[in-house]
């Protein structure tokens, strides 16, 4: 019988379920991050957006000076979309 990690709790514990009693979404999850984990990559993805946002890196400024508001939106796209890459390029790097 397959086994499955579930959110046991609001602070993301884990316990072990028999899949067959789980809802099909639920049953497709194979992990849940613990909350440790997941407070510290919220940190990291916020400083490092905040810090892209404000610096600026292109194409980010360019975007900004879009018309009626477009540019505003854009421009926090363009550094989420920059941090999101940087932290999946760091994720794939070996560390030993």
């Amino acid at each position: 019988e397959a086994m499955v990690n579930i959110a046991a709790s609001a602070n993301a514990t884990t316990r072990t379920a028999p899949a067959s009693h789980l809802p099909k979404e639920l049953a497709r999850l194979e992990a849940v991050p613990r909350e440790s984990e997941t407070w510290l990559a919220s940190a990291a993805v916020y400083i490092l957006f905040r810090l892209f946002d404000t610096l600026k890196v292109p194409p980010c400024r360019q975007l900004e000076h879009l018309p009626a508001g477009w540019g505003i939106l854009l421009d926090d796209i363009a550094a989420g979309i920059q941090v999101n890459v940087l932290l999946q390029v760091a994720l794939r790097i070996p560390h030993y």
